[in-house]
């Protein structure tokens, strides 16, 4: 199948432009509640004054106001995310280390239930949990969560990358300061790579579009610019890795929920000056904008996004023509996994990603898993249609990702089972097919977004299979170790199985 065949981004193919739309219009409709509760507005403004004018005390007090106002319009409103975020930083900004990382828990907690712990927002909240642990000289705690940001990052978007560097650039000091050498030099070595690739594609020749979206990307998903010397507590310059031995210094990352709002017209334009690059040919210049429409798809959109797929497509094909295979393997395998446990899912599109990631793996010597995923590709439309195929052993790369399930999360999904089934009577007819409802369920076992995947093309027993889902709820609260929504699809057929897709 030919990759320039697929209508991407043509007149047909009108899914990846609707997420972005609806992203949108989700935040202007926050905008318009901002418009007709102007007290959170207005608190939020006074206290940044204050801020701002040095009157700490006061400051404090109205940002506890304005967090008390954000709570009321529940964990999904931007407005408590920006609210946390602002009190972190009221603290950090004092040096007060102790005081600000409560605060920085809540975010991360609340980041981590909102958008998953695959997101880059929440990686940047992992890094400023470790900012401020090492400042307070809990070293340990530090470390791990460096670590899981770094491993964020690099699943996301490759071990090579800007977001990688900035949490090195906090990690190293640390490493020095705990007389770890060999591990600081090594990251220092890291530092220095993933800054010289960079620099070298900017300043080789970079044509104009490119220099000013690498300027974009920086200066929208960047640290603060003022980096704190922990030895005398005065703002030193940013310089390098060259600079790390000898300087110890934090970083914290300010990204907030209207800063990542603005990301997603970012992407659509380095997307298509990307494609410019590579019609042209350019394929060094069109990796480089491709992976940055990638940073910035994911903090709009979210990393399972479409806009995430469509990137992490366009930046593997920029590999392949580079014959960077190796790189090009993750990029080419996250675009089928992340899109096959979508909703709504295209047979075509699906079995031609799968057929993208197959030859990639021949070219790369990977033969047996290339066998799993070529006979995945024959199987695409049974795998969507009839989940129980999906327990098959060529399907095992899907699921390679996924956590195994506790115990407790395995009787909670044959709860849900049990309770649907309870309320389930097949009224007199005959459909098509089964019918296939997909439904959300949050923290506390409350459901939302029920709606038809597959109809029976029976409007009687369609109806009765959403009056079922409907009668069984609420469903008990997800097990402690689920932190935040899942989304379930079943079939009512004569077993009645439920597949749970961790968000």
């Amino acid at each position: 199948m030919n990759r320039t065949n697929v209508p991407v981004r043509g007149e047909g193919e009108m899914k990846p432009r609707l997420i972005g739309v609806h992203i949108g219009a989700a935040m202007l409709l926050a905008g318009s509640c901002y418009a007709q509760e102007p007290s959170w507005d207005k608190i939020m403004s006074d206290a940044s004054r204050a801020a701002n004018s040095k009157q700490t005390v006061q400051a404090q007090q109205l940002y506890e106001k304005a967090l008390a106002e954000a709570k009321k319009f529940g964990q999904k409103d931007p407005r408590l995310d920006k609210t946390l975020l602002a009190m972190e930083r009221l603290y950090e900004d004092q040096k007060n280390w102790p005081a600000a990382e409560p605060y920085c828990r809540q975010v991360l907690s609340l980041r981590e239930k909102t958008m998953g712990p695959d997101h880059l927002a929440y990686a940047q909240s992992v890094n400023n949990l470790a900012v401020l642990l090492s400042l307070q000289n809990k070293y340990a705690e530090a470390e791990q969560n460096y670590q899981k940001a770094l491993k964020v990052v690099s699943n996301a978007l490759g071990p090579q990358n800007k977001y990688s560097a900035m949490i090195l650039e906090n990690y190293a000091p640390m490493l020095r300061k705990i007389n770890r050498v060999a591990d600081a030099e090594k990251a220092e070595k890291q530092i220095a790579e993933i800054r010289n690739a960079e620099r070298d594609l900017v300043v080789a020749s970079m044509p104009a579009e490119a220099a000013s979206a690498t300027v974009g990307i920086g200066s929208t998903a960047a640290g603060r610019q003022g980096i704190v010397n922990e030895d005398s507590d005065q703002p030193v310059a940013a310089t390098g890795a060259n600079q790390i031995a000898s300087v110890p210094h934090s970083r914290f990352f300010d990204q907030d929920v209207d800063e990542m709002l603005a990301m997603s017209g970012l992407s659509t334009q380095y997307m298509l000056t990307g494609d410019e690059y590579r019609d042209k040919k350019d394929f060094k210049h069109a990796e480089k904008l491709h992976k940055m429409a990638l940073e910035a798809a994911q903090l709009s959109a979210g990393p399972k996004s479409m806009e995430a797929v469509l990137c992490m497509g366009d930046l593997a094909l920029d590999l392949e023509e580079q014959n960077k295979f190796v790189q090009a393997d993750p990029y080419f395998k996250r675009q089928v996994t992340v899109y096959a446990h979508m909703a709504q899912l295209d047979a075509w599109r699906l079995g031609h990603y799968a057929e993208e990631y197959r030859d990639n793996l021949r070219k790369i010597g990977n033969n047996s898993l290339a066998d799993q995923v070529d006979q995945f590709v024959q199987n695409v439309d049974g795998w969507i249609n009839d989940p129980s195929s999906r327990n098959n052993s060529y399907c095992a790369w899907l699921q390679e990702e996924k956590q195994p399930e506790s115990t407790a999360f395995v009787e909670y999904q044959k709860e849900l089972e049990r309770r649907i089934k309870e309320h389930w009577t097949a009224p007199y007819g005959e459909g098509v097919g089964p019918p296939v409802v997909v439904f959300t369920i949050d923290k506390d076992g409350s459901i939302s977004h029920l709606e038809m995947l597959h109809t029976s093309e029976s409007m009687p027993i369609d109806q009765a299979a959403l009056r079922a889902v409907s009668k069984s709820a609420p469903f008990p609260p997800l097990p402690p170790e689920t932190s935040f929504e899942v989304q379930v699809e079943y079939t009512f057929d004569r077993i009645g199985k439920c597949v749970v897709h961790h968000q």
